[in-house]
């Protein structure tokens, strides 16, 4: 029965809907960007490869085939992996490259898997090129969401739980980002000192602080319990680094409970010399120290992408759809009637191919005999074989068969049932004429690159002893050429602000000079005419008119018509300053100056010739007059 599933507004949709959709998201932006960057990929070309969980029913298997199959995934093409055996197939075929100094002399280890709500340990042992899942355990209690729900823990204690629980139905958004930034603080190391920064989204929970606490967000922090561990600078909380690593404490130990757990539990955990850290949660410095302080004897790993572990092991597996598993003795039995059967028709088997590795019955070895790889395929009686001889250690995953031949058309190894289903029809051979040819073409290849590698060796060696020093040369002529240029443009520059200052004070002066002139002209006037003003005022009182008239005679004559001066004055601009022809002045010495460089330069080379003739040639020297004018 397909469950039902809500959301954060309490919309509900069938789980099948949302996968379908989910799948179809990946599917259509897939194949878009194959088109759009004209790759040639064709959708027949693709393998889809889906994690699943491992404890994953059958039923829901069925159904998320289905909803595949409805993303437009065409059900042939569809397989699915464990995320388990996806990160055990990453850490097999990847940390052997990666870490090959750590894990070649390992016989076993442990993979652990940290999920965001998930953990889940698996111990493997390795035995050539065979590796056996020894022990496995999962716990839903350790991973990376118990660390947000602690942070939330936190901010429920400043703003309490009904503010809580109102941001998160009004202001999902605000939430999410929180949990984005915890992400981003994986760097953190467990002593660090003083303060961490973490980025939130002020603007709505300072609204939502003033709307139902009545303060600002910084007055709430002040309040709170975390007040002096906690502070707000812009849109950042500077929280104590105490605070905020023991926000992981009971993740960690959690994890490190289930990890000794594992080596209490197991018996063969002396062996386990090296530990595989994969998944999300691995990411955190604040782990890997954990782990590292706990069990100091052990080679801890980290790949370089631990939270693509799973999706890189899928992509291995479909590129290389294969296991590896080891049969004991006591499964010998049990390998041999499952190949001693007829792969065309499982009926019991009468010969048995020794290239292809496969029983066919008295019907069927006729089509055996058609395949044109199979003409020179050694067919004997099944009874002669040794069973020692099923045994194998690749099979495919769709078929549990031996991987024994090779599809040309699609490029990958099949078995013998894949022959009459997946590929039926195509172009099959086995997998010792393909080797053949494989290392037919190594060889050329070898051949090739050493002829690659001299050549760029010798290049390599000419720029390091040619190209390396006369770059290295240029760019201190260069560098040179720059300083000696800046000191003459910064003695141009001086030059003409020195020039420009003379000018600016010599025009100062000269109007100042005038200024105070006509200043004290002005005074003298303002003081004669007021005593003339206060005298002819006193006259006025005098009442004898021949004493009037001659004294205002007297007093006239001294009156001057003085509209000129009591106008107002025009004020004069002592200078205005032109900054850009101030700027094209700096130009323009400048540039003289490189000129009268280049001129000086040529004159004095005309000089060195001159004295050059003149010293071999004394007596000549009236032959010379054009240099010397030359030169003047």
């Amino acid at each position: 029965m397909d469950t039902m599933l809500m959301d954060e507004t309490g919309k509900s949709l069938f789980a099948s809907h949302v996968c379908k959709m989910f799948i179809k998201a990946f599917f259509n932006y897939l194949t878009k960007n194959m088109d759009k960057d004209r790759t040639g990929v064709q959708k027949c070309d693709i393998r889809w490869v889906l994690p699943v969980p491992v404890d994953l029913t059958d039923t829901s298997k069925q159904l998320l085939r289905s909803c595949a199959e409805q993303a437009g995934i065409p059900s042939d093409q569809l397989m699915f992996v464990t995320d388990t055996e996806a990160a055990f197939i990453y850490c097999h075929h990847s940390l052997g490259r990666e870490h090959y100094q750590h894990l070649k002399d390992v016989t076993e280890y442990m993979v652990v898997n940290l999920g965001g709500s998930f953990t889940d340990i698996t111990v493997l042992k390795k035995d050539g090129t065979q590796v056996i899942e020894k022990y496995r355990t999962a716990d839903n209690g350790c991973g990376g969401s118990l660390v947000y729900k602690t942070f939330l823990k936190i901010l429920v204690r400043i703003f309490g739980s009904q503010f809580m629980t109102s941001l998160q139905n009004e202001q999902p958004s605000v939430l999410l980002d929180i949990e984005r930034e915890l992400e981003f603080k994986r760097d953190v190391k467990g002593n660090h000192s003083g303060k961490i920064n973490f980025s939130i989204p002020y603007d709505p929970i300072n609204s939502f602080c003033k709307k139902y606490l009545g303060e600002d967000l910084s007055e709430v922090i002040c309040s709170s319990i975390y007040g002096n561990d906690i502070t707000l600078i812009s849109d950042k909380m500077r929280i104590n680094s105490d605070l905020f690593c023991n926000c992981f404490k009971p993740t960690i130990d959690n994890i490190i409970n289930l990890m000794e757990n594992v080596f209490a539990d197991y018996k063969d955990s002396h062996e386990v010399s090296a530990i595989v850290m994969v998944g999300e949660f691995s990411k955190y410095n604040l782990v890997q120290e954990a782990v590292r302080q706990m069990f100091p004897k052990k080679d801890i790993i980290i790949p370089t992408y631990p939270e693509l572990a799973e999706m890189l092991g899928a992509v291995v597996c479909g590129h290389q759809p294969c296991q590896y598993k080891q049969i004991s003795p006591s499964q010998i039995i049990a390998a041999q009637t499952s190949v001693t059967k007829c792969i065309f028709c499982d009926n019991p088997g009468v010969y048995h191919c020794i290239e292809c590795k496969s029983a066919f019955c008295q019907l069927c070895r006729a089509n055996h005999d058609k395949l044109p790889a199979a003409k020179t395929h050694t067919v004997t009686d099944l009874k002669k074989i040794d069973p020692s001889a099923f045994l194998t250690n690749v099979i495919c995953v769709s078929h549990k068969r031996e991987l024994i031949y090779f599809c040309t058309q699609c490029h990958f190894l099949i078995c013998s049932k894949c022959v009459t289903t997946d590929h039926k029809g195509h172009d099959i051979t086995d997998t010792k004429t393909v080797a053949d040819d494989y290392r037919r073409n190594a060889e050329e290849n070898i051949s090739d690159l050493k002829l690659t590698v001299t050549k760029m060796s010798t290049i390599v060696e000419q720029m390091k002893e040619i190209e390396k020093p006369t770059m290295k040369r240029t760019s201190e002529t260069a560098e040179s050429g720059i300083d000696e240029a800046v000191k003459k443009i910064t003695k141009a520059i001086s030059f003409t602000k020195d020039n420009k200052l003379d000018e600016v004070q010599s025009q100062f002066d000269m109007e100042m000079e005038e200024f105070q002139y006509d200043l004290k002209n002005k005074e003298r006037i303002y003081e004669q005419q007021n005593n003339i003003c206060e005298s002819l005022e006193r006259l006025m009182h005098v009442s004898h008119d021949i004493t009037f008239i001659t004294s205002y005679e007297t007093l006239k004559r001294d009156i001057y018509d003085i509209s000129d001066y009591v106008g107002e004055r025009e004020q004069k601009q002592v200078y205005k300053f032109d900054k850009k022809g101030f700027v094209q002045e700096v130009v323009n010495a400048i540039v003289s100056g490189f000129e009268m460089r280049k001129r000086k330069k040529s004159r004095n080379k005309t000089i060195r010739q001159w004295k050059r003739l003149v010293k071999k040639r004394p007596l000549e020297i009236g032959k010379y007059t054009e240099i010397l004018l030359h030169i003047a």
